[in-house]
């Protein structure tokens, strides 16, 4: 089976605020973005990070760890 690592999926509570930080800070850029639902961003050597806005009451706590995603050919 052919196993690879595909993206890291991350909460955050301010959208905007974490897509101009990883692009200021870590050179990401937006490859797509859902209003304030969703945020796709790509590296050219680390690859993808998907961001997630956390639900208006949600405070952001160890269940919101990154959570890193898997590409198999077949399970």
């Amino acid at each position: 089976m052919d196993a690879r690592f595909s993206h890291v999926m991350l909460f955050t509570a301010d959208l905007d605020a974490a897509i101009a930080w990883y692009g200021d800070k870590l050179g990401f850029t937006v490859a797509f973005q859902a209003g304030p639902h969703y945020a796709s961003l790509t590296h050219p050597t680390m690859g993808q990070l998907d961001l997630h806005p956390l639900g208006e009451d949600e405070a952001l706590t160890p269940k919101h760890s990154g959570q890193p995603s898997y590409k198999v050919d077949d399970l």
